[in-house]
């Protein structure tokens, strides 16, 4: 990215939520912690932001045994999220509902207390519970869908004492971006979290996975510094007289790059990011695009881009230079 402007920083899992500030060493890093994510403890007395808790893209939630408790998320993000939660022993089921905006309706103050505003509030708002299972406690690794949407927690039908953990996942944490390229192919499926479709394996080495209007991916960092990303894609057939779309990158909810048209055809598009956009730890390159196809003319599908690869490459510090 050339050139960007800097905005405010984006939906957070709470007011206090810490960034990574250390430069770990080159190499393998070695496998991180839950702990050194931070985790917050969660009762059933009141709605609890999630303070401490690392931006990761991903939470593991301790849901103690019960035969009628529940766990409850309020999640809340400027566009819709895929939500994806699991156990050890395969799709954990979730119930889901979408809530309204405003004061009265349901939403605790929590959601909107540090802007004062109850109507500052994120424009999809998703209320998630999770049954315990009576039998034996569960650990749950629930995708959020992007890096740092505002989250609240709260245990239901536990006896007042009881607290369980809310922790910051650390499954996307075991690879480093050094100098070299850190490539990303359709395969890859942790990489892609809200607004994408399955991988499109063509059968001749150059599958594809379509994105939709909006599409985020959570890349792991050891360093912060300026880095190279570089996207191999192509949008839908245009229909003729019609302009091709505009391609946007936002970078950690706080970055935004050059808007750039998309051309015919596979292309790369490319970006130069700033240091002050790039940190060691999870960071969500959240793609747009101006317009997408009807669905009839895509056999219902929004299809926004196809993409083929993602590199990103870190570029030498300044005393490295």
């Amino acid at each position: 990215m050339v050139i960007g402007v800097l905005g405010l920083a984006g939906f957070a899992l709470s007011a206090s939520l810490r960034r990574v500030s250390a430069h770990p060493p080159r190499g393998d890093p070695a496998p991180v912690p839950i702990q050194s994510l931070g985790c917050a403890r969660v009762g059933s007395d009141a709605w609890s932001p999630l303070p401490g808790v690392e931006y990761t893209g991903a939470l593991l939630l301790d849901l103690p045994a019960s035969d009628r408790a529940t766990l409850s998320l309020i999640i809340g993000d400027s566009i819709p999220l895929d939500l994806e939660a699991a156990s050890a022993t395969g799709r954990y089921p979730y119930r889901r509902e979408r809530l309204r905006r405003g004061p009265g309706v349901g939403v605790p103050p929590d959601l909107w207390l540090e802007g004062g505003d109850p109507w500052d509030l994120p424009r999809e708002l998703t209320r998630i519970t999770f049954d315990a299972r009576p039998d034996q406690a569960e650990t749950i690794e629930l995708s959020l869908g992007r890096r740092g949407p505002r989250v609240l927690a709260r245990l239901g039908g536990y006896d007042v004492s009881v607290r369980t953990r809310v922790c910051a996942a650390t499954r996307l944490i075991d690879r480093t971006l050094a100098d070299a390229p850190f490539s990303v192919v359709p395969s890859e499926s942790k990489y892609f979290a809200t607004g994408w479709y399955a991988e499109d394996a063509r059968g001749d080495g150059l599958d594809r996975r379509w994105m939709r209007e909006h599409g985020a991916m959570l890349i792991p960092s050891a360093r912060d510094g300026e880095v190279v990303v570089t996207l191999r894609a192509s949008p839908p057939v245009t229909p003729p007289g019609r302009e091709e779309p505009l391609l946007s990158l936002r970078v950690n909810d706080l970055y935004d790059a050059v808007t750039v048209p998309m051309s015919p055809g596979v292309r790369d598009y490319e970006w130069t990011l700033p240091s002050a956009a790039w940190v060691a730890g999870i960071n969500e390159l959240l793609f747009s695009v101006s317009r997408t196809p009807m669905p009839g003319d895509t056999g219902g599908r929004i299809l926004g881009l196809a993409l083929e690869r993602l590199t990103v490459i870190s570029t030498p510090r300044a005393t490295e230079r």
